[in-house]
């Protein structure tokens, strides 16, 4: 939008533009380099610079073409081609028109020469038949200067951070991504950061209470974060003795979409209740147990699931990771009667046996994406509480199984 601005603050003709160059130009028609008061001044300035750069021009009398410093006889201006130091700079400050005469080229030999050299023939460049100097917008056929335009060659080849694509994703929440952009900037206000800004404190781990407290320390160094991270890891089958956010979000890899969606989601989420968890004590003296926080990363990784709009590969890799978790699920516990289930298959896919049991009221409960796995589950909320049963082969409620290598999409 400053963009946009910028453009209208070089071309428009209306009264606020009028007054803003009166305001921001000097004589010459260059932008003031001392201050100005004014609220937009600063982030304006570098659009037009932008805008300047990305725009071209159809000369007419030349008479609002800077000789110098605007894009009229290539794509970058001479300015910019040479090496010249800043005090010189401010000399020269010729418009274009002062080597027009009625409509032609006149330029000195010099000047021919210079251009030449510069890659610029005059002899190649038509004039305008009106006296009127056009600015165009050089990204766009038609000349015209539009925000689409401006954001695609400007900001596309930008290069991305690395962390980009993990924050950028539909399974993570905005507040978790606006987390991990201030953890990933080292914003967080850490005990060793506060002292470092002259805060007078006694820094210590809200978590083990044993050590200082700084970033590296409380996210990953600390045995209550190390405890998570070898929790987690262990439900997604990973090796555990992660020392980084970047090299934790990028171990899942060799796993599915789909499952690297839950992954991205599982970690981001842990830093984020970390945290919560290590303001909860310095702010109310509250302390949340490990089993707390590996409830609501559950809770978390539900929800990501909902959102994915992935695959999971079926492979025994990664049905027994889903396996992993909804067990994991179940064992740190939500509300209602629950049911487990295990079924038992071979390499060509055939039944061998399965497994029910009637469990207890449990504190968390997770629907099962495997087909049989979730029928075998459901048998079981119906047997009391104990109870288990075994089958040989198919059972006849078994009516639905996954067949080996075939894809299969999840409808939330």
């Amino acid at each position: 939008m400053l963009m946009k601005l910028g453009w209208a603050f070089l071309n428009d003709h209306e009264p606020w533009a009028k007054f803003l160059r009166a305001k921001f130009l000097n004589k010459e028609g260059l932008l003031t380099q001392y201050y100005k008061n004014s609220s937009v001044w600063t982030g304006l300035k570098e659009a037009i610079v932008t805008v300047k750069a990305h725009s071209k021009w159809i000369i007419g009398s030349g008479k609002d073409i800077d000789f110098w410093r605007d894009c009229w006889g290539s794509d970058t201006a001479i300015y910019g081609l040479l090496e010249i130091p800043d005090d010189i700079w401010k000399h020269c400050t010729a418009k274009l028109s002062q080597i027009i005469h009625h409509n032609t080229w006149s330029a000195p030999p010099e000047v021919v020469e210079l251009l030449g050299c510069l890659g610029i023939d005059l002899n190649g460049i038509i004039l305008n038949s009106s006296d009127k100097d056009i600015r165009v917008w050089k990204h766009c056929p038609h000349g015209l200067f539009s925000i689409h335009s401006a954001f695609q060659h400007t900001s596309s080849h930008a290069p991305k951070v690395w962390w980009y694509p993990f924050t950028n994703s539909k399974v993570i929440l905005p507040r978790i991504a606006s987390f991990t952009w201030r953890i990933c900037h080292n914003s967080l206000a850490t005990e060793d950061f506060l002292i470092k800004r002259g805060l007078h404190i006694t820094s210590r781990c809200s978590l083990c209470r044993c050590n200082l407290e700084n970033m590296q320390h409380l996210f990953w160094n600390c045995p209550q974060s190390t405890e998570i991270w070898d929790w987690i890891a262990s439900l997604f089958q990973l090796q555990a003795g992660f020392t980084n956010l970047k090299t934790t979000l990028e171990s899942c890899k060799q796993l599915s979409s789909y499952l690297s969606d839950i992954w991205k989601a599982a970690v981001l989420n842990i830093v984020y209740l970390i945290w919560i968890a290590r303001n909860a004590f310095v702010f109310e003296g509250f302390s949340h147990s490990i089993n707390d926080i590996k409830r609501r990363s559950l809770v978390a990784i539900k929800d990501a699931a909902g959102l994915s709009c992935n695959n999971m590969a079926n492979n025994c890799l990664e049905l027994s990771i889903e396996v992993k978790i909804n067990c994991g699920a179940v064992a740190i516990g939500a509300t209602g009667k629950a049911g487990v289930g295990v079924t038992a298959r071979n390499h060509l896919g055939d039944v061998l046996g399965l497994l029910t049991k009637g469990l207890d009221s449990v504190s968390h409960c997770w629907k099962v994406a495997n087909f049989s796995a979730f029928q075998a589950a459901k048998m079981g909320v119906s047997l009391p509480v104990g109870n288990l049963e075994t089958f040989l082969r198919r059972p006849h409620f078994l009516t639905k199984i996954e067949e080996p290598n075939v894809c299969y999409f999840r409808f939330t």
